[in-house]
């Protein structure tokens, strides 16, 4: 891989970053309050991250906005009763090439 290759994958993948971010705070502000729903034998991934369903103060689920949207994908790694539904809804959006699809195949 040519030093040009690099500097492009990086490059894609700070604009996907942000692209992300920008869609999630479009759905949520920091001062927003907003319910978290946990699953009792899922509540934190490997790294310590708290896992579960964030409900917006319209009752939408900011999980599956961001899924549908393809801003954000199923982890995979921790079974949760909705992930079969995540799953479908994920590929759905790369096939409409939504979100960060429209830019990239794979992330």
């Amino acid at each position: 891989m040519s030093d040009l290759e690099i500097v492009a994958l990086s490059l894609t993948a700070e604009f996907m970053s942000i692209d992300s971010e920008n869609s999630l705070f479009k759905q949520i502000s920091p001062s927003m309050i907003s319910n978290l729903i946990q699953e009792e034998n899922n509540l934190f991934d490997k790294y310590g991250r708290t896992l579960g369903y964030l409900i917006l103060p319209n009752g939408d689920m900011l999980n599956e906005t961001m899924i549908k949207e393809g801003y954000a994908k199923p982890y995979s790694d921790v079974f949760c009763e909705k992930l079969p539904i995540y799953q479908q809804w994920n590929l759905e959006a790369k096939t409409a090439k939504k979100g960060l699809y429209s830019i990239v195949n794979k992330f």
